[in-house]
């Protein structure tokens, strides 16, 4: 799926630095932060700002999905007669601001409901083909704080629940879930530390 991500305009720090949204600096690194963890890749977007001629691209958009940033975009597209997919701004200011909870919201929004997937092509796992399983799964699963778990997918064992551990902070989640994908991919097992 590609998505057109619609902002407003430069800001001044962004054109005093001479940045776009395809630098990942400024906001765009909250955006990129985000979209990574709910494994959107950024190079399947595309940017532009609606008050810098965007509209027009935004309007003849037909590749996948428009996504409006931020209220003034989201009226001028509602106006415009542009069906769009609605979040808010990376940034925007308040509790939204931490990265867990825009994390959470683009998930909510574009995202699907577990963030990350091993199958058995490029990520082949021995442990779950010796058990006749064709993969596994690791979740990074925003709950009561941020949960990393591993559970089998596909084959006669479905679903089964292998490991799993529930961390205070996004950042510490983050690692550990990179930390879980690495090791299973180079071992071919799981690491229960």
């Amino acid at each position: 799926m590609k998505y057109l991500f619609v902002g407003e305009e430069r800001s001044k720090l962004a054109r005093k630095m001479n940045v776009t949204w395809r630098d990942g600096r400024l906001a765009a690194k909250q955006l990129f932060d985000a979209l990574d963890a709910v494994h959107i890749k950024v190079k399947d977007c595309e940017f532009c700002n609606w008050f810098e001629g965007g509209d027009k691209k935004a309007k003849r958009w037909k590749e996948g999905e428009v996504v409006a940033m931020g209220r003034k975009v989201q009226k001028a597209m509602t106006e415009a007669g542009i069906p769009y997919i609605p979040i808010v701004h990376p940034a925007a200011r308040g509790k939204i601001r931490r990265k867990a909870n825009y994390i959470r919201h683009i998930q909510e929004r574009l995202g699907e409901k577990y963030s990350g997937v091993l199958r058995d092509h490029g990520y082949g796992c021995e442990l779950a083909e010796q058990r006749g399983w064709s993969g596994i799964e690791v979740r990074l699963i925003p709950v009561d704080g941020w949960a990393v778990d591993i559970r089998v997918e596909e084959g006669e064992r479905d679903g089964e629940y292998l490991w799993g551990e529930v961390f205070d902070n996004y950042d510490e989640a983050l690692a550990n879930y990179y930390k879980q994908v690495t090791y299973i991919t180079k071992h071919g097992d799981i690491k229960y530390d």
